[in-house]
């Protein structure tokens, strides 16, 4: 922190925030059938998953924290949007 002081005004704040991200969803289980032992037989199941991914940040100075929720992992475009966004308010 000191050193990144000495590069900034006198008075300047400096914000540290921390971050952490998740993913939410739905994992499907094997699929078991009845067979003899020995015999591997063919089991169909659902292979589709459904997942929703969750960013955070908190400032503990501040005591304030601003969260997005996606609803599929983020590219580009999508990711870079939490970050000018944390100053309008979100929480």
């Amino acid at each position: 922190m000191a050193e990144i002081r000495t590069t900034l005004a006198p008075g300047t704040p400096i914000e540290v925030w921390f971050q952490d991200e998740m993913r939410v969803g739905q994992k499907n289980k094997l699929t078991y059938r009845w067979a003899r032992k020995g015999s591997r037989p063919r089991a169909v199941h659902d292979q589709r998953t459904q997942s929703t991914y969750v960013f955070g940040a908190v400032c503990p100075e501040l005591g304030t924290g601003a969260a997005l929720v996606l609803p599929a992992w983020p590219n580009a475009s999508s990711s870079g949007c939490a970050i000018p966004n944390q100053n309008k308010g979100w929480t």
